[in-house]
């Protein structure tokens, strides 16, 4: 079975380190390459790779082109009929590659497969949903904070106070509308009608755009929780909250846009700007007394095109 495994890095190197020791660790018969994309890494990843894993291929980025583009470019280096696609703050601890290779030959209207992720606690992560986002699920994430209160509420007590039942429920592999881009296993193939990642977005909701096009196109994303992978969740060296807010809110308004008309869009960033009002309140309020802060608040939200369409 022949498999790319396709790492995005940016300024993880340690990280980094980790997640190929496992992978090469654990892989066992399966046939694959090994390609890093790293972003304009400064910590010495790419020194590294060079000099720990000779095998390993660069794609030397001289600039950080966010997630999309460095998947697109991961996909397009590949020749192989699998490409594994995952962030550099992953790692196994078993031959997950063999079992998920099994069931997509297996099952060959599957596009994308993704494998159960837990932290290093042992916790689930609940990585996918069962349908993409639509004007309801909007709605309950800008007014009522929905996707953010459903994992924490997963994760946390759900797990642990219903543990049978939610176990029952998510250990069956099972159709879904979209999955985590922290790790998960595309067939080629099914690029060639439903097109690469939209490098339009640089973070956040590419995966959901990506699989959604999937399933648009007749092809299946599968959960497959019969293997986990562990994400080591919060030691990724991240951007500022702030700029991971306005990050986000790009993306959701890009995501919308290709979907919904100028005048459903209209509502849609009303939602958005109310719950961006929220989240950067104090920040706004900060920036009352900081003309550095201000400038940088301004130049966001024109790039997040909510405010100057209003």
């Amino acid at each position: 079975m022949d498999l790319t495994v396709g790492i995005i890095n940016h300024n993880n190197k340690e990280l980094l380190r980790r997640c190929l020791i496992s992978i090469f660790e654990h892989t066992i018969n399966v046939n694959f390459d090994c390609v890093v994309a790293d972003n304009n890494s400064s910590d010495g990843s790419i020194d590294m790779l060079r000099k720990e894993f000779p095998k390993v291929m660069i794609i030397e980025n001289h600039e950080n082109l966010g997630f999309s583009r460095a998947v697109n470019q991961v996909i397009r280096r590949s020749d192989r009929e699998f490409i594994f696609v995952c962030n550099q703050d992953i790692f196994l601890k078993e031959n997950s590659f063999l079992k998920m290779l099994y069931f997509m030959q297996t099952n060959p209207r599957i596009a994308i497969l993704g494998p159960k992720i837990i932290n290093e606690e042992g916790a689930l992560e609940l990585s996918f949903n069962k349908k993409c986002s639509n004007l309801i699920r909007c709605f309950l994430d800008n007014v009522f904070f929905y996707s953010f209160l459903r994992t924490k509420i997963s994760e946390r007590y759900l797990e642990r106070f219903l543990k049978l039942a939610f176990n029952k429920m998510l250990n069956n592999p099972q159709p879904v509308g979209w999955l985590s881009g922290a790790a998960f296993l595309l067939r080629r193939q099914a690029t060639q009608s439903a097109g690469l990642m939209d490098e339009k977005f640089f973070l956040y909701y590419e995966d959901e755009d990506f699989c959604c096009r999937m399933n648009k196109a007749g092809w299946l994303v599968y959960y497959f929780p019969k293997t986990f992978i562990i994400h080591s969740r919060g030691k990724t060296i991240h951007k500022t909250e702030f700029n991971c807010i306005l990050e986000s809110t790009k993306s959701q308004v890009n995501f919308y846009r290709k979907r919904y008309k100028p005048t459903v869009l209209l509502l849609i960033k009303f939602l958005i700007l109310y719950r961006l009002s929220l989240e950067l309140l104090p920040i706004c309020l900060i920036s009352f007394i900081r003309p550095a802060l201000r400038k940088k608040l301004q130049y966001y939200m024109k790039t997040v095109q909510i405010l100057p369409t209003l």
